[in-house]
């Protein structure tokens, strides 16, 4: 009994759909050479022929690019978007500067104005290490590794998220320190995870690392300075 039709455009629909990310072959027509679809696209026939000109190759090699090219280009603006999320969140956080200037300052603490353009750049690296790490996850075959980039990360995120409304918002250094604390903890298995997956982001993402520790270094001090909530 033959197949029905559609169960056989379901198969075909889902070959190509496992083709493009890089797991299956695609459906030819050598799969079912007596169906009339074969019989019409084998090499003998003249669209099969067709078909296998260099013109029609050449198109479809140049539409798997665009859409590769289109993929990436998303994935990595959804990176970007999201690694900036914090700084999105913090411009609608009233921040009360005169506050932060009155308290005692430790030793080594930079001018508010390097601040900026320092986690302009970090969030960049950040955007960039997530972005490299979970394609080239995807390429590897490493499907494992693409939920726990994710989860760490996501953690990440959340904790540098709250810092500045625990710090700013509610002026409790003491929680904003233990939070600290958590993103030294949580850059470092970023560092590590990513690192295991794309080598050239123990470059990229050790700027973080050693920022959030130079931050948790100021955190304590302000703490210890200050006391939990001045």
């Amino acid at each position: 009994m033959d197949e029905p039709f559609l169960s056989r455009l379901a198969k075909r629909v889902g070959s190509a759909a496992l083709y493009s990310l890089g797991i299956e072959e695609p459906w030819t027509p050598a799969s079912t050479p007596n169906s009339v679809t074969g019989r019409l696209l084998s090499p003998k026939s003249p669209i099969g022929a067709f078909m296998k000109s260099p013109q029609t190759e050449y198109v479809q090699k140049a539409r798997n690019l665009a859409l590769n090219i289109g993929a990436h280009v998303i994935v990595f603006l959804l990176c970007l978007s999201y690694g900036y999320l914090p700084s999105a969140i913090a411009l609608f956080l009233n921040m009360d500067s005169s506050w932060y200037h009155s308290l005692h300052r430790p030793p080594l603490t930079p001018p508010g104005w390097i601040f900026g353009p320092m986690w302009t750049l970090l969030y960049a690296l950040y955007s960039t290490t997530l972005y490299r790490s979970l394609v080239e996850a995807f390429n590897k075959r490493r499907g494992y590794m693409l939920p726990l980039l994710t989860i760490l990360f996501t953690y990440t995120h959340v904790f540098n998220m709250i810092w500045t409304p625990l710090y700013f918002g509610f002026k409790r250094l003491d929680l904003a320190f233990f939070d600290n604390v958590l993103l030294v903890f949580m850059n470092y298995l970023c560092y590590a995870t990513a690192g295991m997956v794309w080598k050239p982001s123990l470059v990229l993402y050790l700027p973080m690392v050693l920022w959030v520790m130079f931050a948790c270094y100021l955190s304590a001090s302000f703490y210890l300075l200050n006391g939990p909530s001045p």
